[in-house]
């Protein structure tokens, strides 16, 4: 698809949804790198040793997979147009 198709078919807040889900929960070869170094990690952490999951992952692709903070979430979020609500306003209480 080209930029022009692109923007005929989505609008900019949808792309900024598109792009907040991604950094949130990635997908494809960056995900796969993640499923790997599950995989690895999983049975070493079985036996009881203590290895960390970013310890399987590429050093270059350590840091992206590395939890969002819910400060970092939230940005995201506002810059996208999205609104923000806390977990009180989400699920009551």
């Amino acid at each position: 698809m080209t930029v022009g198709e692109l923007e005929d078919r989505m609008s900019a807040r949808e792309l900024a949804e598109w792009a907040m889900l991604a950094r949130i929960d990635p997908w494809g070869v960056h995900r796969s790198d993640l499923q790997l170094a599950l995989a690895a990690w999983s049975p070493i952490a079985a036996a009881g040793g203590r290895a960390k999951v970013e310890d399987f992952l590429p050093p270059d692709r350590s840091e992206d997979f590395r939890a969002i903070k819910e400060q970092d979430a939230h940005q995201v979020a506002a810059a996208s147009g999205a609104k923000v609500m806390s977990k009180k306003e989400l699920f009551g209480g």
